[in-house]
């Protein structure tokens, strides 16, 4: 994954035209049953009503199987790849929000949007976009046991975290890894 932006992907205006911010924008990606979502709320009930908004990109995941990958071995669909999610939606939804956000009569200033997805950063439009990034990671036991104690819709079959997730979060991880180290950033859990 290339660290730079391609230069048709601009990132919206967020602040005003002092310096006061109108939207932070702050990115959650990282492992399945990290965190992420838990954290969203937690911060949306920390602050006054309105001044939190969050998107979920677990909300995009592609309803249709025909954009999907039937993986033979598990006998399941492979939710844990790019092509799974509807990032195109995803991204005007988010560029919509900031427009919201930061050009309502009704909106007042600051406003926090949460970007909240395993395969956040693994987007150019998406990385470009945060302000805040934040990387979740979890030792595999704890994810395995997490990933076991939730629902999905559809259900995960019998080693499909073993098989599919948990190895697709590994190669996804890298690839941020590399994103750290070419922007040189040492933090192990903020890609800045």
């Amino acid at each position: 994954m290339s660290s730079s932006i391609p230069p048709e992907i601009k990132t919206p205006p967020t602040t005003g035209s002092g310096t006061k911010p109108l939207c932070l924008i702050v990115g959650l990606s990282g492992v399945t049953n990290g965190g992420k979502t838990t954290l969203s709320n937690k911060l949306a009930a920390h602050y006054p009503p309105g001044v939190v908004e969050i998107l979920l990109l677990d909300d995009y995941f592609w309803t249709d199987t025909n954009k999907l990958d039937y993986l033979q071995e598990v006998k399941h669909w492979d939710y844990d790849k790019m092509g799974a999610l509807n990032f195109d939606g995803f991204y005007r939804d988010v560029l919509a929000k900031i427009d919201k956000l930061t050009t309502s009569p009704n909106s007042s200033p600051p406003h926090i949007l949460i970007l909240d997805g395993f395969l956040l950063f693994n987007e150019p439009r998406l990385l470009a976009v945060c302000h805040l990034r934040y990387d979740f990671s979890l030792p595999y036991e704890v994810a395995k046991h997490r990933r076991e104690t939730r629902f999905y819709d559809p259900p995960d079959v019998p080693g499909y975290f073993e098989a599919v997730a948990w190895p697709a979060y590994l190669k996804h991880s890298r690839e941020i890894e590399a994103l750290k180290r070419q922007e040189g950033i040492d933090s192990q859990h903020r890609i800045r």
